[in-house]
């Protein structure tokens, strides 16, 4: 979920990444050799309420994550702050989103109705480790972080400490299954938050039941001292931070904590969406080489390079020669009328070749792990659907394509060719959501202004390594799915 900054002033910095890190062997926690404290945390899904653009506002652990209930989005358990015994705080479900630089929680105090729908809220009274926390901007403690959704987190900014905690319900994919698999953790005090006291977040709204809040893995931010990845960055030894021990040690490298990899899967079942490493990489999750990609040059955000852009092509149409610029054949697609219970094919694009989305080439595109679809400025949104055979713009602007038909969309990344087939960038028809009789509603977006982001519609379909071993020359490393 992408992140405006309010309050009046946001600053820029840019910078060109001009070099990269020398390629590392990264640990692998299928490897049982790999002498690597590992934390492995699996991802909840959970389903994000569909919304029609954004312009209607508009050491290694491993995390389990769950998927939202409508399937777009996902959480993992964190656990907030320091009970009064000493143990740990509460653990809340909190939407995992490389889109945005802060963790937001509501406040048990908020008695909004919207604050009242989140099911696990936040009390830093009863924390023995929150204190009061100031933004960089004003010097106050109160902020408001806008999204891209037109939402609100309008609170109050404190630092407490954060648990990472693995499951232990089950064994990891080196662990021995007669052997009990034990429950670890990396802590991270001093964690800046912020605490949710007014309406305007809704959560509940968004993403239905069971997302207690967001947790931003933005590399930077201009309004807190350290995001979450600064401060495993400056985690010298993980390892003095797992509660438990393991036969798995981390060895010496430029950062001891370096690098997060993901992978969203399509369980809805608690735990089983998908999962957060950090510190290792998944060899059972994706098969390949890595393909390794300087990140873009605004320092808060992991965007990469879109070199060959945004296409929409033939499924049919190979990845050579879409890398070698060859004209494919009538780029077609079969669109099944319902009504006439008939198939037709239409031709589309002009000069029978894919289609470019205008400007989207030698650009850069942030992935963002909080937002559901593919999100491009509005002349490119408006660019796009008249090529799709058998698109209709609705009276409200916005577009609708039929449900069925047989065009990929194809990001061009650093001479690399990937793929969402049509029905992962196209919605399933639903009976409630009012769209002509065929028609349905695609998970690509006008968002203006703002960069072009890739949301789960995309990281679905890689397996994604943020690696951020080496601060200033941060790489994301895509690979293809096992």
């Amino acid at each position: 979920m992408r992140s405006i900054t309010f309050l009046g002033l946001l600053v820029g910095i840019f910078g060109i990444v001009t070099c990269s890190p020398a390629q590392d062997q990264y640990p692998d926690i299928s490897d049982p050799s790999n002498p690597r404290t590992v934390v492995q945390f699996k991802l909840n899904r959970k389903p994000i309420v569909p919304f029609t653009s954004l312009l209607d506002s508009a050491s290694s652990t491993s995390i389990p994550l769950t998927r939202t209930y409508t399937g777009h989005s996902y959480t993992a358990p964190v656990s907030i702050g320091t009970s009064s015994t000493g143990g740990d705080g509460p653990t809340l479900d909190l939407l995992i989103d490389t889109g945005s630089d802060m963790v937001v929680v509501t406040s048990t105090s908020c008695t909004a109705p919207e604050c009242q729908q989140v099911q696990d809220r936040y009390d830093c009274s009863a924390s023995l480790t929150c204190e009061p926390a100031v933004n960089l901007l004003t010097g106050s403690p109160r902020w408001v972080q806008g999204y891209g959704d037109g939402t609100l987190a309008n609170g109050t900014l404190v630092e407490d400490t954060l648990r990472f905690i693995s499951s232990p319900s089950s064994p990891l994919p080196y662990q021995s299954t007669t052997r009990p698999p034990q429950q670890q953790q990396v802590v991270i005090p001093h964690q800046a938050i912020l605490v949710v006291d007014q309406p305007g977040l809704g959560l509940f709204k968004s993403y239905g039941p069971g997302v207690d809040g967001i947790l931003g893995l933005n590399l930077q931010s201009p309004v807190i001292n350290r995001t979450v990845i600064q401060n495993l960055q400056a985690l010298e030894d993980p390892s003095v931070s797992l509660s438990s021990s393991s036969s798995f040690s981390t060895p010496p490298s430029s950062s001891d904590m370096g690098f997060m990899s993901l992978w969203l899967g399509t369980s809805l079942e608690p735990g089983q969406g998908g999962g957060l490493l950090l510190n290792a990489v998944d060899k059972t999750r994706f098969q390949g080489p890595i393909q390794w990609v300087n990140r873009g040059p605004s320092p808060y955000d992991w965007s990469i390079p879109l070199d060959r852009g945004i296409l929409l092509v033939n499924s049919t149409l190979s990845d050579d020669a879409i890398l070698n610029d060859s004209p494919s054949e009538d780029i077609s697609s079969v669109v099944t009328n319902p009504g006439a219970g008939e198939t037709s094919r239409l031709t589309t694009i002009a000069n029978k070749a894919p289609f470019l989305v205008p400007e989207t080439d030698y650009s850069f595109a942030v992935l963002d792990s909080g937002s559901d679809g593919i999100y491009l400025l509005q002349f490119m949104y408006d660019a796009l659907y008249p090529q799709i055979p058998g698109s209709k713009q609705l009276d409200n602007g916005y577009w609708r394509v039929p449900c069925e038909g047989s065009l990929d969309l194809v990001l061009g990344i650093q001479g690399q060719i990937y793929r969402v087939p049509y029905e992962e960038w196209v919605k399933k028809p639903s009976e409630t959501s009012g769209d002509p009789p065929g028609l349905c509603q695609a998970k690509v977006f006008g968002s203006s202004p703002g960069p072009i982001l890739l949301g789960t519609t995309f990281l679905q379909r890689v397996y994604t390594i943020f690696d951020f071993s080496h601060p200033g020359q941060e790489r994301v490393g895509l690979a293809a799915l096992a």
